[in-house]
């Protein structure tokens, strides 16, 4: 019994964060969407560092900081800004 709620767990994040994932594609352009994916691993090494009082080295952090100006700077670039008519 204790494996089925296991793997019900698993099943079930996974398909609740893969349905948002398709939710925000149908709201939010697929450029942003990929790269704020990006902060997952970075978030998930804070939160293992805050819950779990996992071990986070100063490699780790400078990682964070490079990942972290990327989407800085993707999100920031005229490539991404689009204009937008609203009289239409």
């Amino acid at each position: 019994m204790g494996w089925f709620f296991i793997i019900f767990q698993a099943l079930f994040c996974q398909v609740l964060g893969q349905g948002l994932l398709a939710y925000s594609l149908s709201r939010i352009s697929s450029s942003v969407v990929a790269v704020t994916l990006l902060l997952e691993p970075v978030l998930a090494s804070i939160f293992a560092w805050f819950i779990f009082s996992e071990q986070v080295g100063l490699f780790d952090w400078a990682t964070f900081a490079v990942v972290l100006a990327g989407i800085y700077l993707a999100q920031s670039s005229q490539s991404t800004v689009q204009v937008t008519n609203e009289g239409s």
